[in-house]
């Protein structure tokens, strides 16, 4: 690990003035077994995080035919991988700026190890539901009233909101809207 003096003479032969930078340096160091894939790394809106901080989840959905999506109680987002020229350094223990203490006068030197590392990250983009596929499942055996006699029920596949959410590419609330515009039923 680096002493204050090793980051000091370090600044000079940069030639970069102390008193331009933050009072408090990192140094960084590998953690054991440390590789690129352990983690992946997600870009939210104030909007998600709030979301996660309330405690709350996001579920990522699709086929394997299809395009994932990323989805919250009421939307849907786009998931895209997004390359980076720079690596992108997974540093748990680290503070930014706003997080350390105003009151340190003096250059501070403190170490952190890095915990993975990517040079992509998805990022999200809010989209619209994709509800075509809602109307073609539920299309697969419409209701055509109660059984008569000796007619059985229509064969096909019966679907419930959870089989619904497993294979539509919309959050919850959207399905659910989605559905009374289509005038569907919920039998049993």
């Amino acid at each position: 690990m680096r002493t204050l003096e090793e980051v000091q003479a370090t600044l000079q032969i940069a030639k970069v003035k102390e008193e331009d930078l933050q009072p408090v340096t990192y140094s960084l160091s590998f953690g054991e077994s440390v590789s690129s894939g352990d983690y992946f790394l997600m870009e939210l809106d104030e909007t998600l995080c709030k979301h996660i901080e309330a405690g709350q989840s996001l579920t990522i959905r699709g086929d394997k035919d299809e395009h994932a999506v990323l989805c919250s109680e009421n939307k849907t987002y786009d998931l895209k991988i997004a390359d980076t020229s720079n690596v992108l350094l997974f540093v748990p223990e680290c503070k930014t700026p706003d997080q350390l203490q105003d009151s340190t006068a003096h250059h501070q030197l403190m170490h952190a190890q890095i915990w993975g590392f990517s040079n992509c990250y998805w990022e999200l983009r809010r989209q619209r539901p994709r509800l075509k596929k809602l109307k073609r499942l539920l299309m697969e055996n419409p209701y055509n009233g109660p059984a008569v006699g000796m007619q059985e029920e229509a064969p096909g596949p019966k679907y419930r909101m959870d089989d619904l959410l497993e294979r539509i590419q919309a959050s919850r609330e959207e399905i659910e809207v989605h559905l009374q515009n289509l005038h569907a039923c919920e039998i049993n």
